[in-house]
């Protein structure tokens, strides 16, 4: 305090003698007074204080209108910017004591005072009281910078371990109520267990370090709502002459936010360098800021070639469809994503096609801020994909190839049947018809074996139209279908045809796919009856972990698989088969009969009948 600036003082004491006193103790003094003023009573006390500007007030707790404690408290209501130095009794010093603790600054007992005492007792209130409101003032601005940021302002005493935190930076990183003051071991107890130990060090050496001023430290702590936060806390450690630490004042900061997202952009960056797809930030202007690994190796620019260029100035070429980028062009200038396929042009001038993806980013005001771009060499794919498209055209063909071959062969056979054995019989009937014609006692021999001959060629010809008709699978069902063939079959021919369903269920399946089937079926037969010389035929339909087998087993002489090749008829069952992504196999031995397999993915049948369905509606 400047000694020279004339101070006011404020006297309330109802003692006439100790009031004397205490203004010629005052006079008396070196401090530079320009008015001392009496008041008798608390309530005359606050009017003055309404009236006029106090540097110091002494106050005697005893007053004829207000006693103890509460005597002071009734002062500092009315103003608790003016130090207060308490003017007591010898036995009053415990009440004296109280009202130091409730904010006055000093106490004097009557008659026990020198005056460089009293000097030092005003000079010291006047300026702890300056302190005190300076201190307040300062906290009361942390606890509105708190407000307005995730800021925790902290002062930590290290000789009294007692650590002052705004409570409301308190609550807002710990989703917590807090309170002012407490002790390193609350705060050390929230940070998480993976980062105590090392921040402990940290604080420890920053302590240690006579030459350090500043302690800075990043770490996890834990909420009360069992969530996780990032922490980054920095303080400046008072220290005195010798270079120990007296003090720790700082504040921690709440960097959940921005971790999250250095965290996230790390992942993203680690994502765009290690992927195999070329991928391309380009500015407003769409000029290249930055291309990754997979960039360079698919058109094999370095990254440096390609900054600050634009991707159609180094990549299209004369293949490059312009049509395709002035479309692209007119997305990136609206600001949508996109997608297309191009043609481009690696450095060495080799024609790539790449499928690109390209999504615009914008900033938090919604402004177009750059855009970015994925982008994958689909070249091989494409090759592999016209390769198949070419090898389904040559199965295709090769199917029909046997499709028209069977139907030759089936042509053959019946034009045989026909010729061989309807055309024989026709002939038989026409001679007897002849012969009956003429005037003869025999006439009635001749019409018997001609009615019979014509019975036969008809039940002949009823066989063969019955192989030629499509039998009414979608009426019917393929079980069925396959039973009444082969009855159609024992009836004519000594061998035993036996079905087994294991309750196979067909209702899934298209009319198409059971149509192929029964052709299948029908085919292996036909072989069976022509080669094998079995006596047995057994028809198998199994469901099985998603799979369905359809077997056709004889107890033939069967033969050697290695020796002969696949005639018409197997070959037209595997194409037809293929034709369902179903498999074959064909099993047999000298002497030990023959077995087909086909087999199906029940799941990709269901696929494959829909699609076929799907084209033969289209």
């Amino acid at each position: 305090m400047n000694k020279t600036k004339l101070i006011s003082i404020l006297i309330i004491e109802d003692n006439p003698g100790d009031q004397l006193l205490l203004r010629e103790n005052l006079l008396a003094t070196n401090l530079w007074i320009d008015e001392i003023v009496m008041a008798e009573t608390i309530a005359e006390g606050v009017r003055y204080l309404k009236e006029q500007n106090f540097a110091v007030i002494f106050l005697d707790l005893f007053l004829p209108d207000s006693r103890g404690i509460d005597t002071f408290l009734e002062l500092i209501k009315a103003n608790s910017r003016i130090p207060v130095i308490i003017y007591s009794g010898l036995s009053d010093t415990q009440i004296a004591l109280k009202a130091i603790a409730a904010g006055a600054q000093d106490f004097l007992i009557k008659g026990d005072y020198s005056c460089s005492l009293l000097e030092k007792s005003v000079l010291y209130s006047i300026e702890r009281k300056h302190i005190l409101d300076a201190l307040e003032d300062s906290n009361k601005k942390y606890d509105l910078v708190s407000k307005a940021t995730h800021d925790m302002v902290w002062d930590w005493n290290l000789l009294t371990d007692e650590v002052y935190r705004n409570p409301e930076g308190w609550k807002k990183i710990f989703r917590a109520e807090g309170k002012e003051m407490g002790t390193k071991e609350e705060w050390a107890s929230r940070i998480h267990p993976d980062d105590r130990e090392r921040v402990d060090i940290t604080l420890r050496d920053a302590i240690n370090s006579p030459e350090q001023q500043i302690y800075e430290s990043e770490f996890k702590i834990l909420r009360s709502d069992n969530t996780e936060a990032y922490i980054k806390d920095r303080g400046y450690i008072v220290r005195d002459e010798k270079g120990k630490a007296l003090r720790l004042i700082g504040a921690a900061h709440d960097i959940t936010d921005s971790k999250n997202k250095e965290e996230e952009l790390k992942k993203l960056s680690l994502v765009a360098k290690e992927t195999i797809n070329g991928v391309v930030i380009r500015d407003k202007d769409q000029n290249i800021t930055w291309v990754n690994n997979a960039f360079t190796t698919i058109y094999g620019y370095r990254q440096d070639e390609v900054l600050g260029k634009t991707t159609g100035s180094m990549l299209h070429g004369a293949e490059t469809d312009m049509k395709i980028a002035e479309d692209a062009k007119r997305h990136l200038l609206k600001h949508e994503p996109f997608a297309f396929e191009i043609v481009n042009y690696t450095k060495a001038g080799n024609k790539i096609l790449v499928n690109v993806q390209v999504q615009p980013i914008f900033d938090d005001n919604g402004n177009f801020k750059q855009s970015f771009s994925l982008i994958t060499d689909i070249t091989q794919q494409r090759r592999l994909e016209e390769q198949v498209e070419k090898e389904k055209i040559v199965k295709q063909k090769e199917i029909t190839k046997a499709v028209f071959a069977a139907q030759e062969k089936e042509r053959s056979e019946i034009g045989r049947e026909l010729h061989d054995n309807v055309n024989q019989l026709l002939g038989a009937v026409r001679l007897y018809i002849d012969m009956a014609r003429k005037d003869d006692p025999n006439r009635e021999s001749y019409l018997t074996p001609a009615s019979e001959y014509t019975l036969t060629a008809i039940e002949e010809i009823r066989k063969l139209s019955k192989i030629l008709i499509t039998p009414l699978i979608n009426e019917q069902g393929l079980v069925d279908s396959v039973k009444d063939i082969a009855k159609d079959i024992m009836r004519v021919h000594p061998i035993k045809i036996s079905v087994i369903t294991n309750d196979f269920n067909e209702s899934y399946l298209s009319d198409k796919f059971k149509l192929d089937i029964f052709r299948i079926l029908q085919e292996q037969i036909n072989n069976t009856l022509k080669h094998a010389q079995a006596e047995k035929i057994l028809i198998n339909f199994k469901e099985n972990n998603g799979r369905l087998l359809v077997s056709v087993s004889d107890d033939g002489i069967g033969f050697d698989t290695t020796a002969r090749k696949n005639g018409v008829g197997i070959t037209n069952i595997k194409s037809r088969a293929e034709l369902y992504n179903g498999s074959m196999k064909l099993t047999s031995e000298v002497g030990q009969g023959t077995q087909l397999s086909i087999t199906f993915d029940t799941k990709d049948l269901m696929n494959k009948c829909t699609e076929i369905h799907a084209l033969k509606e289209a």
